[in-house]
């Protein structure tokens, strides 16, 4: 593919006549590449950012995205409107279903931490509060205190990873990417497959298999598993 495209740029320029040699080729398919965090990785990363190392809130977007199954982006899109009294709603992006996921004694005491580290940056700075609760982000820049976008996060979870490895808490091979967060999610999801389905808010298998990384317990075959 890159190749018929610097043959098309040289043939334009008259570097060259004819037919593109490229032109017509299959080009192989690639594959990205599909981590899942191990639990160790995760549970230290997590630990580490309690203790105050790098941004505040990368622990909380951490959390969310495991908890829920999202997209960083996704988690950076919440407000307060997304808070129900049976859980969160989550508004899902790449054709996703939306979905609520319900509540948790552990999801509901970090939610109420990013709000509360919300209200503080606004306290701090006296920053007007939006009246509609769709305008209301929960996460918000620690310098700035606007809304944190996708870029300063990507920035702060770069900074973050780099001085975990670097203080040791973790290895660079265990180093894994946010959205790698939320195929652990599904992964570690419990049920059949349309249950995992349902929980993700993917529409096919297709798009499932991409996040469900679950090696499967199957019976062997035979009579003696039947009667067993």
């Amino acid at each position: 593919r890159y190749a018929r495209r610097v043959f098309t740029w040289s043939r334009q320029r008259g570097h060259f006549t004819g037919t593109n040699p490229a032109k017509g080729l299959d080009a192989p398919k690639e594959r990205k590449k599909r981590t899942l965090p191990s639990d160790d990785a995760l549970l230290k990363l997590l630990n580490y950012s309690r203790q105050g190392n790098g941004a505040t809130y990368i622990g909380l977007v951490m959390e969310i995205m495991y908890l829920c199954r999202m997209r960083g982006i996704e988690v950076l899109d919440m407000t307060d409107a997304n808070e129900l009294p049976d859980g969160l709603l989550i508004h899902r992006r790449k054709g996703s279903r939306d979905n609520i996921v319900r509540w948790s004694p552990h999801l509901k005491t970090i939610w109420k931490v990013a709000k509360g580290r919300r209200d503080e940056i606004i306290d701090t700075r006296k920053a007007p509060v939006a009246l509609k609760p769709e305008l209301r982000y929960i996460f918000l820049a620690d310098r700035g205190g606007g809304r944190l976008t996708k870029d300063g996060f990507n920035t702060g979870w770069n900074r973050f990873v780099r001085k975990a490895i670097d203080d040791g808490v973790i290895t660079k091979e265990e180093r894994f990417s946010p959205h790698d967060l939320k195929r652990k999610g599904v992964t570690d999801t419990k049920g059949t497959r349309a249950e995992k389905k349902e929980a993700s808010g993917h529409k096919s298998d297709a798009m499932l298999d991409v996040y469900d990384l679950e090696i499967q317990l199957v019976n062997p075959a035979g009579k003696e598993t039947q009667n067993s």
